[in-house]
């Protein structure tokens, strides 16, 4: 007669006590973890492939999107329209600015973990940030310097370094934030200069337009314009922006990422 080599019989001989019970959980329990798991892996292979064979995809909600004044979009664009073909404009001609709060010191929200951890200590997240505005013409060959405000005067990072060697502009202000000053002191002495060496150097007209937002730290436009009134600015209408702002397209959240 042969013996298995498993049998109680064969465990019992070797004197080795097996709890039989403790046994059978274990492979349930891996089972079940099997089970589990490969189910799983066939729910998000067909949600998947259903997705794909539908044609779905997974979009990033936008809320101010549904407050966009759609009418409002479509009339300052026929009426800026009107403006560019009387003033002659070509998209070299044509600038937009826009800005936005940079927190640079704000850790990443997410992190890799192993299964065995339950969640992911972090620290409590640094408020502080600093202005950034971006400045470029419709045809993308002019993209200005980045204007930087942030609240120190003379930031220790730039000790022995003059500020026209700086790969931004940069302003200070208490709580870091653009005001009317520092609009007016960037349009004067750096936009409308530069605007002005573009254009010669591309050998066309000392003319152009800057459209804005409105927003409180922007002046009005009789105050945006050159001497010569040859570069002026243009104010978009309210609730518009996140639909037809140049920058608020992709722009500003290229610079965050890169």
């Amino acid at each position: 007669m042969t013996v298995d080599r498993y049998s109680p019989e064969t465990v019992s001989v070797m004197s080795i006590p097996v709890d039989h019970s403790s046994e059978v959980s274990d492979v349930q329990h891996a089972v079940m973890r099997y089970r589990d798991e490969t189910c799983m892996s066939l729910t998000s292979l067909l949600l998947t492939r259903f997705k794909q064979r539908h044609g779905i995809r997974q979009l990033n909600a936008e809320g101010e999107r549904l407050s966009v004044d759609l009418t409002s979009a479509d009339s300052f664009c026929a009426k800026f329209q009107e403006f560019i073909d009387e003033e002659n404009l070509i998209p070299n001609q044509i600038y937009n600015a826009d800005e936005t709060g940079f927190y640079w010191k704000c850790l990443p929200t997410k992190t890799l973990a192993s299964r065995k951890e339950k969640s992911a200590p972090s620290h409590k997240s640094s408020k502080e940030r600093i202005t950034i505005m971006c400045c470029g013409n419709d045809s993308d060959d002019h993209k200005m310097k980045l204007v930087m405000i942030g609240n120190a005067k003379k930031p220790r990072s730039f000790k022995g370094t003059e500020s026209k060697n700086l790969p931004v502009v940069y302003f200070n202000q208490k709580g870091a934030w653009m005001t009317r000053d520092i609009f007016l002191r960037w349009f004067h002495e750096h936009f409308v200069p530069e605007v002005r060496k573009h254009l010669q150097a591309k050998g066309l007209t000392q003319k152009a337009v800057l459209l804005l937002d409105i927003a409180p730290p922007h002046p009005d436009e009789s105050l945006l314009a050159s001497e010569d009134r040859l570069i002026t600015s243009k104010f978009l209408p309210p609730n518009v922006t996140t639909a037809i702002q140049p920058m608020d397209q992709g722009v500003i959240s290229a610079m965050k990422r890169h």
